[in-house]
């Protein structure tokens, strides 16, 4: 539902924030698909039972149809074996659909949290590496998601042996008491290993996040390396991550071996005992030859859902690992305080930003910013104001930026429209946006990457060529014959620095904000076409607020205010000229 300002409402905030631990996500996973777990473990259970049953139903034939030589028993036995049959091909079959479509499903929500996180955290997406972001969202999710297929057979295994048990302590007490005794301790010997491998199955998949993490980088610096002669370095550094993840797999392929060894020999031990005491109590006249068949058959079931229950351990100690690391990346993401509050003007006001820890003395610079051990800034843009900042130190730039972007704790120093920008709807591209340095492109066409979605705007929509002119991207877009369709590669590989500069700033400008801040918007182009951008820029964004983070000559003879932050956290604020004549420290700042 709307906003009064239009503006679309903050999606709804979960409850109880992410799981802690991968116990409590492995838990919210299975609570969240249990509808689909029951239905899956009932089936595989129904199948497994089944399974049991086909050597028991074949000695009470020998029993009942086959010894006494009785054709109609025959005939009614082959009738129960074929339904038997059915019922056991059914279970399995959509017992496996159910589990599979819950793992399928949650491996998709799983992606969906994590590649969220980026998404919807500023902070976050400014830190994060795509390479890990993907490892987490694909591998790992995929990974933890095994869970309810190993649940599904592993669950459906431990019944269906518990009622094999039960037949033969019914059987013959002997037989059933091997049974009941030798499984468990065949699988305690089973389990102990599991914490193991879950340990080293973290470690397994942190190895290819690292992998993943180089693989991105290289990829996205290809054209740096290539043209400083850096792919034999760039090969090493890949090899070195990827040889860490080949090891850390053979580690644990050797675990998981090792617990497979010990799950067989476990079954052969308790088979063998099985047989033995089962041909005494046939010798001893104790046992038919019906119920000699059945234990026998029996026995020889017990290797299956045994193999399964080991397979599950080590594919559970494998999801706990990867859920663990899932864990950890949703609860490394900083608290950031957003709210429902909308500007009510076109505003910025920065209150006692915290720029730097330098000890300097406390000063006053032309009504600059108040001075102590930290430095703070003082900021004041008034409704429909064109200002530049130029600030001297790289670090300051970037922490007014993510302040008025609304990341990190200092979001509060800033006033949009006389709000707190921490207590703003997190999507307020209709009224603020901050436009970085860094240029990000996507695949698609330089329309697409124009448009975007501003304030109902059509993804597809058109563009005002005020805006083209303004951002200095008409030039580029004359020189493509299909003009604004021309087909953009992902990161804008196939256009120059300056173009991407341009249809940045363009893109920024079709947003149409009502308070637009830009960082270094021209540094790739020449300065000719500097100056073009500069006073299309300011015909444009006439009346309304615009603050440009920069030390361009050409922005800053057309500001009305500029405002001069220096090393130590002094503001000073004048105009160009002014500043010019007055401040040595402003034009070395400039002419840098």
């Amino acid at each position: 539902m709307p906003t009064p300002s239009g503006l679309p409402a903050p999606a709804p905030v979960p409850v109880g924030g992410p799981p802690a631990t991968a116990g409590a996500l492995l838990w919210r996973s299975l609570r969240r698909r249990r509808n689909l777990m029951a239905g899956s473990l009932t089936l595989m259970t129904l199948w497994q039972v089944c399974e049991a049953f086909v050597p028991i139903a074949i000695g009470v034939i020998v029993d009942v149809a086959i010894v006494p030589l009785d054709g109609t028993a025959m005939i009614l036995s082959l009738v129960g074996i074929g339904l038997l049959f059915t019922v056991l091909s059914l279970g399995y079959r959509f017992g496996s659909r159910l589990a599979n479509t819950a793992l399928q499903e949650e491996a998709h929500a799983l992606r969906v949290e994590v590649a969220e996180v980026p998404l919807t955290s500023g902070t976050v997406a400014a830190r994060s590496n795509a390479g890990e972001v993907l490892s987490l969202s694909s591998a790992d999710a995929d990974v933890t998601a095994l869970v309810f297929r190993q649940i599904a057979a592993g669950g459906s295994a431990v019944i269906g042996l518990v009622a094999v048990s039960v037949y033969l302590l019914v059987t013959d007490v002997a037989v059933g008491l091997v049974v009941l005794v030798g499984v468990p301790l065949s699988l305690l010997l089973v389990a102990l290993p599991s914490r193991s491998i879950s340990r080293h199955s973290t470690v397994q998949q942190e190895a290819i996040g690292l992998a993943s993490r180089r693989a991105g980088d290289i990829l996205a610096g290809l054209r740096v390396l290539s043209a400083g002669g850096g792919e034999r370095w760039a090969s090493a550094h890949y090899r070195d991550a990827s040889q860490r993840a080949g090891r850390a797999g053979v580690v644990m392929a050797e675990r998981s071996g090792r617990l497979e060894a010990i799950g067989a020999l476990g079954t052969a031990v308790v088979l063998a005992l099985v047989l033995l005491v089962a041909g005494q109590r046939v010798l001893a006249g104790d046992l038919s030859l019906g119920a000699l068949i059945s234990v026998v058959g029996v026995a020889v079931f017990f290797q299956e859902p045994v193999r399964t229950i080991t397979a599950m351990v080590g594919t559970f100690a494998r999801s706990h690992g990867a859920a663990r690391r899932i864990a950890a990346f949703l609860n490394a993401v900083p608290a950031e305080q957003t709210g429902e509050q909308v500007p009510e003007s076109a505003g910025l006001r920065i209150t006692g930003l915290v720029l730097g820890a330098e000890d300097i003395q406390q000063a006053e610079h032309d009504g600059g910013a108040r001075l102590g051990r930290d430095a703070h800034l003082d900021l004041d843009v008034p409704p429909g104001r064109f200002v530049a900042l130029v600030v001297e130190d790289p670090a300051h730039a970037g922490t007014i930026l993510e302040a008025v972007d609304g990341l990190g704790d200092q979001a509060g120093t800033v006033l949009i429209g006389g709000h707190p920008r921490s207590l703003l709807l997190p999507r307020l591209a209709a009224h603020l946006v901050v436009a970085p340095h860094r240029v990000d492109l996507f695949s698609g066409t330089v329309r697409s990457n124009i448009v975007l979605h501003h304030g109902g705007a059509e993804p597809d929509g058109e563009v005002d060529p005020q805006v083209l002119a303004a951002a200095g991207a008409a030039e580029i877009i004359e020189h493509f014959t299909d003009g604004l369709d021309h087909r953009v590669d992902e990161g804008g590989r196939n256009l120059s620095g300056g173009q991407r500069q341009r249809i940045a700033l363009a893109r920024a400008l079709h947003a149409d904000p009502a308070v637009l801040v830009l960082h270094e918007p021209t540094s790739a182009v020449d300065a000719v076409t500097e100056y073009q951008i500069a006073q299309g820029v300011r015909s444009l964004r006439s009346g309304t607020t615009t603050v440009v983070v920069t030390s361009s000559p050409a922005f800053l003879a057309v500001a009305d205010t500029v405002v001069h932050v220096q090393l130590d956290g002094t503001s000073t604020t004048g105009t160009h000229q002014s500043l010019s004549e007055s401040s040595d420290a402003y034009r070395t700042a400039v002419d840098r």
